[in-house]
């Protein structure tokens, strides 16, 4: 089950998917999961990340694993900021 707050924000209709907003300048970011190609057997070909843009106008869509890494990435230690 969606959230419907988020479907009412973003109109997204497939599962598993969850956006922000940056409030100060508007901007709409989406986040998809990159499902493994096992599962196109059970649920069918999912959209692309340029299908997901185009579908719901949103320029800023990324597949959520690579964000993890990217939140990973930009985690700094403040022992480091002697």
């Amino acid at each position: 089950m969606q959230e419907p707050f988020f479907f009412w924000t973003f109109g997204v209709q497939e599962p598993d998917c969850f956006g922000a907003i940056q409030v100060l300048t508007g901007d709409t970011y989406l986040f998809v999961p990159n499902l493994p190609k096992e599962h196109l057997v059970w649920i069918g070909e999912y959209p692309t990340i340029e299908k997901f843009r185009s579908k719901y106008q949103i320029k800023e869509v990324y597949y959520t694993y690579k964000e993890r890494e990217k939140k990973k990435k930009k985690i700094i230690d403040i022992s480091d900021l002697d």
